[in-house]
């Protein structure tokens, strides 16, 4: 028997896969990250997170101070590898 090995890209594309049914389980659960949650998702003091928010280049968080998970992770998924 010959062994059945992925590419590159079928593993991309399960990757997107796996991505996107975790996003949607996290949207529709309402998932919801702190602020500081989100210092240590990025490794960052406040005022650079702030920064980072004003800038546009991280999401902004809700009425209530809180970022929705799903519309951060929608956000990584948007970047190049490496720039969030």
């Amino acid at each position: 028997m010959s062994a059945h090995l992925a590419t590159p890209d079928m593993l991309m594309a399960s990757l997107k896969e796996v991505q996107a049914t975790l996003m949607l389980l996290c949207r529709m659960q309402g998932a919801m990250l702190t602020r500081r949650q989100m210092l240590e998702r990025y490794d960052v003091c406040n005022k650079t997170l702030n920064a980072r928010v004003a800038r546009g280049t991280l999401p902004k968080p809700g009425a209530d101070g809180k970022w929705l998970l799903s519309e951060v992770m929608e956000f990584e998924s948007a970047q190049p590898l490496g720039n969030v």
